[in-house]
């Protein structure tokens, strides 16, 4: 989870806490608000149609107020990433990343010499952790290429442009000021 999305879900969190500590510190809902509604009786009914032996609403002792459920945020559960179904869903392309581009790991500088957005240390860990990761799934496919030369040969390219733009991106973060 990225940074800004950290906080953001820590101060969701703590709102929720402390809401719900206000509700408790105010002592819940009233339940004579929601008991009137419910146990009300009809208007067509008249009062000497209903059994002596039942009191009436007004009548019936003021119950205590129910307790505010007590919510410990510390034992919910925290999802992690979702993990991918299969490698084209980990390593999607659209319509301005195609796959290509996958090939192609130095086009990523030329794109961060355009965007300055791109030169953040924060995307540049991320870029650097797709690198990584596709850098394995090559490898993954070079091992299942078994004999077949060709390929053998394209993929190595590959793992050859990607050790190339590791090795850039590793140095750039290390040559960034603290």
């Amino acid at each position: 989870m990225r940074p800004r999305a950290r906080t953001i879900a820590w101060m969701l969190v703590a709102t929720i806490a402390a809401v719900l500590g206000l509700v408790r510190a105010k002592g819940g809902v009233e339940p004579s608000h929601v008991a009137t509604a419910t146990f009300a009786a009809p208007a067509a009914a008249p009062a000497a149609a209903r059994a002596p032996s039942t009191p009436s609403l007004a009548e019936r002792p003021a119950a205590a107020p129910p307790a505010a459920p007590v919510v410990d945020l510390a034992a919910a559960a925290r999802p992690g990433p979702p993990e991918p179904a299969a490698d084209r869903d980990r390593f999607r392309t659209n319509e301005h990343f195609t796959a290509d581009d996958l090939a192609h790991p130095e086009r990523y500088f030329e794109a961060a010499a355009r965007m300055p957005e791109l030169r953040r240390d924060e995307e540049r860990h991320d870029v650097l952790d797709y690198f990584l990761a596709y850098r394995a799934h090559l490898e993954d496919e070079l091992r299942a290429a078994g004999r077949d030369a060709a390929k053998r040969a394209d993929l190595r390219a590959v793992i050859a442009r990607y050790d190339a733009a590791i090795a850039r991106l590793r140095s750039a973060l290390a040559t960034q000021a603290p």
